[in-house]
């Protein structure tokens, strides 16, 4: 996760430095541009302690269950929200998570807390345990002194985010087990013709090193897909993706609206608001859109023209918001339109679901339609072999 240090220089001529966690330079520039100073230089830094600027292999194979980093999220909630030392806070957090590397998450950042070091700056120095847009988020809170605000949400979307995995995983058993069940309905006249000792040397011969010329292929496949060109590439195409891409629109949408909700109730102006929602929202791209809208707010322009500038609602939710603006009720309008969402993630994930489920029986069915195929050439050609050997007998 990227941490750049921009050197600023006030109306008085005083210059400063600051640290600003963000997914693009671009983001983390405009974050400081119009509070009232004037941007001399940027530089991309190594966070304090030891910086990981990439995932690793071990966190791209199996990362962190979203149960565990919705688990650290919520104790960093509850701990911080008493006014406890955020050093103090990850040495106690650190005794309570299972996961390893959550917590060498909290041992490294217990020392660069003591010097000085903020939360958003610890969890980008490991990209592996969480997701770059978490971090980013939490340094626009911090900077709108509103993390306790915004920490509540985060837990509440890795808990969604959890349930949504959740309803995959019955699918992706059920794929494995019919893939296996193919390979061995294949290679099953093999073992009846040559025995199975034979059977299983060539499979160790042949299908073993196949096998895992096929894992390497698709971990190399993932490993290039958090390459950050790459990442953000992958994250303006998945909106737009058949089935997925409306999700992943919804997903963005109500983290950005809840964002923007939790703060304005926690009495920050709409142009703060509007930097830390576009944060949380996700993908690199709507953050800087997001911090656009909130320039244009400064300047004095209208919230519906801000809106549209994000570009993460749709024209339904922000047609409902402008006419709040004009009527004073944004504050009703804005639950009614976070619990629209919310009712149209729970529709797209069941739809994703049924989509799976369906895929799942066509590759079923192709797997064991070629399975037959194979498996009756083969079973014919032993029943020939064995009728000629029968007559030439």
């Amino acid at each position: 996760m990227p941490l750049f240090l921009v050197e600023t220089r006030d109306r008085l001529g005083h210059s400063s430095e600051r640290r600003v966690v963000a997914q693009t330079r671009e983001a983390a520039l405009r974050r400081l541009s119009a509070r009232d100073v004037y941007l001399v230089g940027t530089r991309k830094v190594a966070p304090r302690g030891r910086s990981r600027p990439y995932p690793s292999v071990l966190d791209t194979l199996r990362p962190v269950s979203m149960d565990l980093r919705a688990d650290l999220l919520r104790h960093l909630q509850e701990l911080l929200s008493v006014g406890m030392p955020l050093g103090e806070v990850l040495e106690r957090v650190s005794h309570r998570t299972p996961d390893p590397r959550l917590r060498r998450l909290c041992r490294e950042g217990m020392e660069a807390a003591r010097s000085g070091a903020r939360l958003s700056e610890i969890l980008a120095a490991n990209p592996g345990c969480l997701a770059p847009w978490v971090a980013a988020s939490l340094s626009a809170a911090e900077q709108a002194g509103a993390v306790d605000a915004l920490l509540p949400l985060l837990v509440e979307d890795h808990r969604e985010a959890s349930r949504e995995r959740a309803r995959l995983i019955y699918p992706t058993v059920t794929a494995k087990a019919v893939v296996g069940f193919a390979l061995v309905a294949t290679t099953l006249p093999v073992a009846i013709s040559h025995g199975l000792a034979f059977w299983a040397v060539n499979t160790l011969a042949n299908g073993v090193p196949l096998l895992l010329l096929a894992l390497l292929a698709w971990h190399a496949v993932r490993l290039a897909g958090r390459i950050g060109p790459v990442c953000q590439l992958l994250e303006r195409l998945a909106p737009w993706l058949p089935v997925i891409g409306v999700g992943r629109r919804v997903i963005y949408a109500r983290r950005f609206l809840r964002g923007y909700r939790a703060m304005v109730r926690s009495g920050h102006l709409p142009q703060e608001a509007m930097e830390a929602a576009a944060s949380s929202a996700g993908p690199a791209w709507l953050e800087v859109r997001g911090q656009r809208a909130a320039e244009h707010l400064r300047r004095g322009g209208d919230l519906a023209t801000a809106l549209r500038m994000a570009g993460v609602l749709d024209t339904r939710v922000s047609g409902l918001l402008e006419t709040a603006e004009e009527t004073g009720e944004t504050d009703a309008v804005l639950d009614e339109c976070v619990a629209m969402l919310d009712d149209e993630a729970e529709r797209e994930s069941l739809r994703r679901s049924i989509w799976s489920w369906a895929l799942l029986f066509a590759l079923a069915a192709v797997i064991a339609t070629g399975a037959l195929v194979v498996g009756f050439r083969g079973y014919y050609a032993q029943l020939m072999d064995l009728t000629d050997a029968y007559f030439t007998d």
